[in-house]
Formats: structure tokens, sequence, C-alpha cells
């Protein structure tokens, strides 16, 4: 009789009124608690019931109800979140808590982590607001308000907004406007290398305009003379295109037109790799065969795949290095190569010499 009694009074404790399905489940709970016994075995079984009947409340209670029989009963230590270590049980929580750990949003992370994140999270937010302001101005232009904001812009955060607003637009004037405003916001934050490779990007593309190509090279030179490290940032960049494996001759001539016009003579070494190279292809040809079936003969069409590798002899390299070392070996890598060679052991290297 203690037993039933010690369970009603449980019971009362979570009769809160509830409706639908939890309801139905919270008076099937206080019909087997109050016909239980107070065990291990039964306590254990009520708090599995309880966890596949969504009531994990209810299986907290008879878990810990387990510890006051055993205190040393994995299942309920484990179910309430306990690890043991040499000096006993503790909770997961006390043991990450020890380990400098913080319970942030649902994870445990190190400080550290939780500061990094929230930096983050006010960059995203900051991010946002850029993106909202710049679409509108965009949208006003060719305003000569907008225009004059946009161009007023020096905020890092307002990189990312200004490469999508260019992404997005079809105007090449209103491109150009809106790459001048980029070409601002990298000059007063030195740190805002991504802007640079987009410029490099943007300055490659084949379908856009002349115009809008040549004022992302134009504020790149900017960049450059504001910022010594854009210089290896920007070079690199344009030496990736110089990869024959990676992009045909007139994307390399491009590249190598750019690294001239941009004054790049750290880009000897690459831009003679690049004077001549071998590009892989693959072709398909039609052929005519013989057909043969049921005493007809006759003449099908199939195709036949040919594969092979073409040199290149890249004049846009070529007038690069010219125009860089004002020296001409034509397309004799050879020569440029042991004559970069020489200019290396030379006192006071300098790839330039007039």
């Amino acid at each position: 009789m203690k037993t039933i009694i010690l369970f009603v009074s449980f019971v009362s404790v979570f009769a809160l009124p509830l409706d639908g399905k939890v309801r139905k489940e919270e008076e099937l709970y206080e019909t087997k608690a109050a016909e239980m016994k107070n065990t291990v075995e039964e306590h254990k079984a009520m708090a599995l019931w309880c966890s596949g009947h969504q009531l994990p409340e209810k299986a907290k209670y008879h878990w810990n109800q387990i510890l006051k029989l055993d205190t040393d009963n994995a299942s309920a230590r484990t179910a309430l979140d306990y690890v043991k270590e040499k000096s006993g049980w503790i909770l997961r929580s006390e043991k990450l808590e020890n380990r400098g750990l913080v319970r942030d949003k649902g994870e445990w992370k190190t400080s550290q982590q939780i500061e990094v994140e929230n930096i983050l999270a006010e960059q995203k937010a900051a991010v946002g607001k850029w993106k909202k302001k710049i679409t509108a101005l965009r949208k006003s232009l060719p305003n000569i308000n907008a225009e004059k904001e946009l161009l007023n812009i020096n905020e890092t955060f307002a990189g990312e907004a200004l490469t999508d607003a260019v992404e997005s637009e079809k105007s090449p004037e209103k491109k150009l406007v809106l790459l001048r405003a980029l070409g601002n916001t990298i000059l007063g934050n030195s740190g805002d290398m991504s802007s640079l490779l987009f410029l490099t990007g943007w300055s490659m593309k084949p379908d856009e305009t002349e115009s809008v190509r040549n004022c992302c090279v134009e504020t790149l030179r900017d960049c450059m003379k504001r910022h010594i490290e854009a210089k290896a940032v920007i070079q690199a960049a344009y030496c990736a295109y110089l990869q024959p494996k990676a992009y045909p001759p007139p994307v390399i001539n491009e590249a190598a037109r750019i690294l001239g016009e941009l004054n790049m003579t750290e880009a000897a070494a690459r831009l003679i790799d690049a004077l001549v190279t071998v590009h892989q292809f693959t072709r398909e040809e039609g052929t005519d065969m013989n057909a043969f079936g049921q005493g007809n003969v006759g003449i099908s069409r199939g195709t036949r795949t040919f594969r092979g590798k073409t040199e290149s002899s890249n004049q846009g390299v070529l007038t690069a290095l010219r125009k860089l070392t004002n020296e001409n070996f034509e397309f004799d890598q050879q020569t440029w190569r042991e004559w970069y060679r020489q200019q290396r052991r030379t006192p006071e290297f300098n790839i330039r010499r007039i």
C-alpha cells in the first residue's frame, strides 16, 4: 500500500492539462505508474516505456529512482548522460566544463570557437545589409547621386555585395561603376583578397565587353600601387591561367598579355614555360561502314574518336616576354631558359636589364 501511495503522489505532480496524443500518453502512464513496484527492473521498464512515448521528463524521473536503489547502475547513469572516470561517475557536462568547454546553442565549444563564430555572424549580418543597400543603389543607376554614393563606399564587407552586383548586372555602363566601387573597397582595405581574385577572374571573361575587362585590369594596377601584398596575389592568379592542361591557347595568351600590362617581371619564368605549349584534343569524325544482314548489303554511318596532341606557339606570351625583359629569342624556349639562368646569377638580379 505504501508503494502505491508513493507513485500516486508522483503522478499528481505531472497531472497537467494536456490535449490530444500527449494527454492520452499521460493518462496511460498514470495507470501504469500506479500499479508498478519500486524496483530497479520496473523503473527501468517504465523509463524505457516513457522514452518511447514522448514523456522524457518522466523517463528521467525513473532513471533517477534507479540510482536511489543502485547508485552504480550503468544503464541509468548512461541514460542520464554520465560517463565513468577513474574516480567514479561524472556528468558529461561537468567533464566538458572541466576541459574548458562552454555550452552554446546546444553544442559544446571552446570560448575561442564561440568568439570566432560570433565574429563571423556579425560579418554575415554586415554583408547582408550591404547587399540590400547596394542592390537599391544599383537599381537607381545611372542616377548621379547613386553613383556618387557607390563610389564613396570604403568598407571590406561591401566587397562581396559588390561582386554579387557585378555578376547580376547586364548593363556594361553600370558594371563599370560597380567595378570602380569594388576597387575603392580594396584600396581602403588591404585584406580583401577575395575581391582581387574576383577582378582577375572577371578580366578573363571572354564574353565580357573590352571596356569592362580593361576596367578590371586598371583597378588591379591601382591596387598594386597602394598595397604591396596585392601584387603576389594578382600574379599568382594570372599565372594559373598559363597551364596548358587546363586552358587553351587563347586563354593563355590573354593571361600573358595582362601580366605584361601589369609589368609582372617576376612571372618571366612561368611565361617562358608557356611560350610553346602542348594541348590534347579529342575529335569525333564520321565513317562509312559496310552493313550486312539477312542477305542485304548497305552502308551505315558511324563515328570514330580521334585523340591527339597539338603544339601551340603563343604569340601573346612572346609579346609579354619581350615587353618585360627587353629581349627577343622568339619561340626558342631553351635560349630563353639559359638567358633567365644567367640573369639570376647576376648580382642585384633584375629580370629587365636594359
